[in-house]
């Protein structure tokens, strides 16, 4: 066996062996997750992106059309109020899947107004990559949660 098959097999079996607390760490990450997006919430108030004029945009964000022209900002508010109620439930770890995916849907609701104003401002990984792995691919869930 030459030295670089040998190497390689060590390189393998390193990155596949099993992680004996590894559920709890992705339990501490949700809530830590959950906080920080709460935090994240709390720098910038969406509702007063309400009225903005359309030329305003600069970028064209495809999920936009489905909302109307002009959102009011009580309802931009209950969007908010909304991912609130679920990143709470989604620190405790009540119904974690389902939770996850209201977050997902929420959030790049909420995110894709300042989107169009300045794609450089957008979180795409915090509001779209993080929950969507989490929900297809993720376990976290299964420890440090009232449902488990």
């Amino acid at each position: 066996m030459t030295v670089a098959r040998r190497w390689m097999r060590r390189l393998d079996g390193w990155f596949q062996a099993p992680e004996p607390g590894a559920a709890g760490r992705m339990g501490l990450f949700r809530v830590l997750f959950a906080l920080f997006y709460l935090w994240h919430l709390s720098i910038f108030d969406v509702s007063i992106m309400s009225g903005m004029p359309g030329d305003y945009r600069a970028n064209r964000v495809l999920l936009l059309d489905l909302l109307p022209a002009s959102p009011s900002p009580a309802s931009l508010q209950a969007l908010d109020g909304l991912l609130v109620a679920a990143l709470v439930l989604l620190g405790f770890g009540l119904r974690t899947r389902a939770v996850t995916a209201v977050i997902l849907v929420a959030g790049v609701l909420r995110e894709a107004l300042p989107t169009a104003v300045a794609i450089e401002e957008s979180n795409v990984f915090l509001v779209f990559y993080i929950p969507l792995f989490m929900l297809v691919a993720g376990r976290w869930g299964d420890t440090y949660s009232l449902d488990a």
